[in-house]
């Protein structure tokens, strides 16, 4: 009888260890799924960033092109009308992917890694500058010095596929603010120097 019990409770235990290991299965591809899904969104967004630069491009150069035209003829006010209707309809094309971009926009700021640095030594605009960059959503690393404390206006560097948060960072630093590529490997994907008053 006891071994009958023994042999009872083995099978119990042994059940029991089976479905923990098929509800771990499933838990770990829960988490699979929700990663990949995670690096899909990224690929998109600067995909995403990509085609806006591109059509950002396309539409100044337009905008050039009408203003130059309009000072010319009668024919070419008909061309101006035409890049007109190009103008709204490439604007038209930017909404709507900024639209398709702001989805994941938020989810793609707080995995974004940014570093503020001070680039004048004030180490307590950089953190400043941090918090205010903390209330629209971006998730700041670190902040920090320079190595060359010699900058005379607010630049943000950024990676490939990270202009378009480069350039809402940049809005938030003021007129004066520059942006450039990240001419270096960085583990972050922007990086943010204070200068100036």
């Amino acid at each position: 009888m006891t071994s009958h019990l023994n042999n009872t409770m083995k099978l119990l235990l042994l059940a029991g260890l089976s479905l923990m290991f098929i509800g771990c299965a499933a838990m770990e591809k829960r988490i699979d799924e929700n990663a990949s899904g995670m690096e899909e969104l990224r690929a998109e967004t600067a995909t995403l960033s990509s085609r806006i630069d591109d059509l950002d491009a396309r539409m100044s150069a337009i905008e050039n092109s009408i203003a130059s035209v309009e000072a010319q003829s009668t024919e070419a006010t008909r061309k101006v009308a035409g890049l007109g209707e190009s103008v709204n309809a490439i604007k038209s094309d930017i909404d709507s992917l900024k639209r398709r971009q702001s989805i994941g926009s938020a989810a793609r700021k707080a995995t974004l890694k940014v570093k503020v640095l001070t680039g004048d030594n004030d180490i307590k605009g950089a953190r400043k500058t941090a918090k205010r960059l903390n209330t629209r959503g971006f998730s700041i690393r670190i902040v920090d010095y320079t190595p060359e404390p010699k900058f005379t206006h607010p630049v943000v560097y950024y990676a490939k596929g990270f202009r378009y948060e480069a350039r809402e960072i940049g809005r938030v630093m003021g007129k004066s603010s520059e942006l450039r590529k990240l001419t270096w490997n960085s583990v972050f994907d922007i990086i943010v120097v204070t200068a100036g008053k």
